[in-house]
């Protein structure tokens, strides 16, 4: 049943993921290239944030698994999969800048602008005697 129910979701996701470039290379002639590049780019940032969020799947799937499977550490198992759906805002954060230009273009121009100038002190300490 849960196979059917994945297999379903994948074919739907599968399905409007093709008719989404299908409708952009039927718009492509109607628009101007500027337009056309920031719309692919829209629709290339959305699947790697699905992508992204596939972590949520890889979970679960692990937890029914685990469960399925009745293994003795269970619950040593679980905390791999717990440790790395923590950082999943992390992951999100990195897709997100990497897949968005406007981000990306902040991130890069932030990093170029910064200068760090150090400035060489010298200090004198005075040498006195405890005679």
């Amino acid at each position: 049943m849960a196979f059917c129910g994945g297999f379903v979701c994948a074919l739907v996701f599968t399905s409007t993921t093709y008719d989404m470039f299908r409708m952009l290379g039927k718009v492509r002639r109607k628009i101007s290239i500027y337009n056309f590049r920031k719309h692919r780019s829209t629709v290339k940032s959305l699947l790697a944030q699905f992508a992204a969020s596939s972590l949520l799947l890889v979970l679960l799937f692990t937890f029914v698994i685990v469960i399925m499977l009745d293994l003795e550490h269970s619950q040593i198992i679980i905390q791999i999969p717990l440790a790395v759906f923590s950082l999943r805002s992390s992951v999100y954060a990195i897709v997100l800048i990497f897949t968005t230009p406007p981000f990306r273009n902040f991130i890069l121009r932030k990093r170029q602008n910064q200068h760090f100038i150090t400035a060489a002190r010298t200090v004198s300490v005075a040498r006195s005697s405890f005679l």
